[in-house]
């Protein structure tokens, strides 16, 4: 790693904003509260907001700023403009991070390069306590101090009722502070609430903020932490044992035992589908529906293993089978209470779209017919349905896209002349549709040319597609002979 010849060391772990020094001379105080971590691996940027009053949580966002070290680069210009972030005057203390403001217009040192000075003096308790819980540096002085993450919640108080789905957050204790963790869709920002008005009376009742909360064990590892809500109804968390994501682990050097929920259990699913082994998204499934996975993201799921198995494994039976299976478990989760939405039915659509064309694939073709014919009757029953619905626009675009992708993957079973003329019907009716979709219009209508014996026709719409997408073949499985020669 690059070292300043004068300090020989790079920044490492937590340090405070205390000054800005800009071109002019002129230096001055942060108004805000701003620390920066540095970890072997990136740089994050620590923004701090401190309660008013003891009944509110301290906000504290942890974001990853630099997808690289903060590695100490002497004074040296940096960048080939000389632009670049440069960092120097490393000591045990200090360390100096200087950067040219060209994205930030609203201040007035725009075009010109600012210094950030972070010491490790005088830093907020609470900030350097939140750390040392990210850290894992937790003295276990009762059985709550650690990582834990909600898995549920119920309205059964003593946690053994029905649990209903919520947003997965994790919290952790120490003998003084305790903090809750929201991580962002990006994976890439923490959004920390600390307290340090935590009270441990024992480990049946703790209090934070002023409120009570009172825990039934379930077992070592597992707690239901019952609290009254501001509505005056309570409520009863399930709380699991277990530390923050595998990627953030790394990021503060921990080894904590995780948690995976059922949207992770959907996401991995889908990659063991993806990769061949079948019988461990099967199992994956199984789990996220344990963990009362959103059934929006279970239908997602269930359809893309399906879609790839149709499409990309050509391994129909298995399409057949696993298609059957989780279609099946989708209608059983929604008997047992998880009301179906628009989106999770369009999920089915497509399923059992995959379902029928696998089934005419693997020899049963009469049954397959069967089966496609029924779900295009339900999809086009529901385009009339809603089609005069306010608010349904899109719904109705997804179901003409679903019907659409029953042509262009299901052409055999409709034969060429009736897939033919509904896509010429469908390019005049929704015109943005098949242009967003070209590609896929122009290999079904070669793959109907083909079926009727032209091949002179299919092949100038496969080079249609090799103009517009030059990989395209490359990334299909397909078996036939003609079209593989597009890909070499």
């Amino acid at each position: 790693m690059a070292a300043d010849a004068k300090t020989g060391q790079n920044p490492k772990g937590l340090y405070r904003l205390r000054q800005f020094v800009y071109e002019n001379g002129r230096t001055s105080p942060p108004s805000f509260s701003q620390y920066k971590y540095a970890a072997d691996s990136v740089g994050l940027l620590v923004s701090y907001r401190p309660s008013r009053t003891v009944t509110q949580w301290s906000m504290m966002q942890v974001e990853i700023r630099e997808e690289h070290p903060l590695l100490n680069t002497g004074e040296k210009p940096q960048g080939p403009d000389g632009h670049g972030t440069q960092i120097y005057n490393v000591d045990d203390d200090e360390f100096c991070f200087k950067w040219y403001n060209d994205k930030w217009p609203g201040m007035s040192n725009l075009n010109e390069f600012i210094i950030e000075i972070y010491t490790k003096n005088s830093m907020n308790k609470e900030v350097t306590g939140a750390f040392d819980m990210l850290e894992n540096k937790i003295e276990k002085t009762n059985k709550f101090c650690g990582w834990w993450v909600r898995v549920g919640a119920t309205a059964d108080p003593d946690g053994t009722g029905k649990r209903q789905a919520v947003p997965t957050i994790w919290k952790a204790y120490s003998p003084e502070l305790s903090m809750v963790v929201n991580i962002a869709s990006n994976g890439k920002v923490l959004g920390c609430s600390t307290t340090n008005t935590i009270k441990y009376d024992n480990d049946s009742t703790i209090w934070e903020i002023g409120h009570r909360c009172d825990i039934r064990w379930l077992n070592e590892n597992c707690h239901a932490l019952t609290f009254v809500q501001e509505n005056g109804r309570p409520l009863t968390e399930i709380w699991i044992k277990a530390g923050l994501p595998d990627s953030w682990q790394r990021v503060f050097k921990t080894n904590l035992e995780t948690y995976r929920n059922g949207v992770d259990c959907i996401r991995e699913a889908v990659e063991a589908a993806v990769k061949g082994d079948v019988q461990k998204a099967d199992g994956l499934i199984v789990e996220a529906v344990e963990k009362n996975v959103n059934i929006e993201v279970l239908g997602e799921g269930t359809m893309g293993i399906a879609m790839n198995l149709l499409t990309n494994k050509k391994q129909y039976k298995e399409c057949v089978d696993f298609s059957q299976r989780q279609l099946q478990r989708i209608k059983n989760y929604s008997d047992d209470g998880h009301d179906p939405t628009i989106f999770s039915q369009l999920y089915v659509h497509m399923t059992e779209m995959c379902r029928a064309i696998a089934t005419y694939r693997s020899g049963e073709q009469e049954n397959g017919r069967k089966l496609m014919e029924e779900r295009q009757s339900i999809v086009e029953s529901e385009i009339e349905r809603y089609q005069s619905v306010k608010g349904m626009e899109r719904y109705i675009n997804l179901l003409y896209y679903c019907n659409f992708m029953m042509y262009c993957l299901g052409y055999d079973i409709f034969g060429a002349e009736r897939t033919l003329l509904y896509l010429d019907a469908l390019t005049m009716m929704a015109p943005n549709m098949t242009s967003q979709n070209k590609p896929l219009l122009l290999n079904c209508r070669g793959n109907c040319y083909l079926l009727k014996g032209d091949e002179n026709s299919a092949r100038k719409l496969w080079q249609q597609i090799k103009e517009i997408d030059a990989d395209y073949f490359k990334k299909q499985s397909d078996d036939n002979r003609l079209k593989q020669s597009f890909g070499e």
